[in-house]
């Protein structure tokens, strides 16, 4: 579980806030208990909507940490980017979402 979380950690945040998302990590571990399964999932979608963005031409001058800051207040952009992230999603996929 908590492996889980430091990957999301290393994907998403930079190191200005890694006390904070440590402790985060910590207790949303502890309240999730055992069950890791959901959370590999999530980890799994990170990585493969990231390695998308990655590849756009359109979004590789932006950093990602600004990037995602910009989708909280920008729901055009927010989509455009579940767009692009959303061309990796497919693969290997265990469990079925409804966006």
């Amino acid at each position: 579980m908590l492996n889980g979380l430091t990957a999301l950690e290393a994907l998403l945040t930079n190191d200005s806030n890694t006390e904070l998302s440590y402790r985060l990590s910590l207790r949303v571990a502890n309240l999730l208990g055992s069950e890791d399964a959901a959370l590999r999932e999530i980890v799994r979608r990170v990585i493969l909507s990231v390695m998308a963005l990655a590849t756009s031409s359109e979004l590789t001058q932006i950093r990602l940490e600004d990037l995602l800051d910009q989708l909280v207040f920008d729901e055009t952009k927010r989509r455009e980017v579940q767009r692009l992230a959303s061309k990796f999603l497919h693969i290997g996929t265990p469990l079925q979402f409804v966006q």
